[in-house]
């Protein structure tokens, strides 16, 4: 459904997200799409992962490090390395 959510234009992509974020639906539904996500044709999609990960209530597992660290390097593509960053950044040290 990701996957097809990102060809859809912008404000349905919206409303999808905004669905996704009220019913709590965990990121580890979205594992597998992950390594598929291109950051420069799928911003909103990446920017709401991004999001899910602020959010998480637990710590990163395994799972989540190697769907990140799957991804093909592309240029410009900054998702990994802000991946780690905001599953690293711990709010008591900010």
């Amino acid at each position: 459904m990701v996957m097809a959510s990102v060809e859809w234009a912008t404000t349905p992509q919206w409303v999808f997200w905004h669905l996704v974020h009220a019913d709590g639906v965990p990121i580890e539904w979205f594992l597998s799409t992950i390594p598929k996500l291109d950051s420069t044709k799928h911003d909103e999609a990446i920017a709401n992962i991004l999001l899910m990960m602020k959010r998480m209530d637990r710590e990163p597992w395994a799972g989540l490090i190697r769907a990140i660290f799957h991804r093909i390097p592309t240029k410009n593509d900054n998702f990994t390395a802000d991946a780690l960053k905001m599953l690293i950044e711990d709010s008591e040290q900010c």
